[in-house]
């Protein structure tokens, strides 16, 4: 469409150029005659490379306007080429920001995280470990705060939306003789907690007040020598 506009403004100031003024000077009529002079080709590109300065530009001044009309078309043409330039920029520029928002957040992030471990003299694979649960974490949830977005809501709302995000988990066995306002207030309390390969969960004499399900990944159960004596997989397929 933009280019169909820009042969057609083309063709227009063609039209509008000097025949008129020579005639209005001259005092003489004229009529078409097409032997001689540029040809169609010629007379297209011109026009075109006329109206394409003027919408990309302010022009490059080698063609440029005489008559007041078309001093009035370069006017329109150059308007209308600001306009589109900044609508179109604009957009690539907020689409730029919106891909880039995500991953600068992330950056900032990391950063932070490495110097409040310099800063604390944090020994280096306590350091690593805390380095590879971040960016395990970053990749499941690209760094959205689930309970930061839920209190935006009304409870009854936050209960259906939590209700549909823990359907799989509401499926079990053990809660379907709940009733729904049950479940819904389970559904609200459900977290969900990672860890990487080789983090302890839970050590014997610790308290526990959670009730943990595995919905991704397996446990490994040790004893004291550190042997594996069961193992734990996933409760949802």
């Amino acid at each position: 469409i933009r280019f169909s506009n820009r042969v057609f403004k083309g063709n227009f100031y063609y039209t509008l150029g000097w025949l008129f003024e020579l005639a209005h000077r001259t005092s003489a009529n004229y009529g078409v005659n097409l032997t001689g002079g540029p040809n169609r080709t010629s007379i297209y590109i011109s026009s075109l490379y006329f109206t394409m300065s003027s919408l990309t530009s302010v022009g490059f001044g080698n063609v440029s306007p005489n008559t007041v009309n078309e001093k009035i078309f370069s006017i329109v043409s150059m308007l209308v080429g600001a306009l589109m330039h900044a609508a179109v920029f604009g957009n690539v520029t907020t689409i730029i920001q919106r891909m880039y928002t995500r991953r600068s957040a992330y950056q900032t992030k990391n950063q932070d995280l490495k110097d409040f471990t310099r800063a604390h003299h944090l020994p280096k694979q306590l350091r690593q470990r805390m380095l590879e649960f971040y960016q395990a974490m970053w990749s499941i949830n690209r760094g959205i705060d689930k309970q930061t977005i839920m209190q935006v809501f009304p409870e009854e709302m936050r209960g259906d939306i939590a209700m549909h995000i823990n359907r799989e988990m509401l499926s079990l066995p053990i809660f379907k003789a709940a009733s729904i306002g049950c479940q819904k207030s389970i559904a609200q309390l459900i977290g969900t907690r990672f860890a990487t390969p080789g983090e302890f969960l839970v050590h014997r004499g610790d308290a526990i007040r959670n009730l943990y399900f595995v919905c991704s990944g397996s446990l490994e159960i040790l004893d004291e020598d550190g042997s594996v004596v069961a193992l734990l997989g996933m409760l949802i397929a």
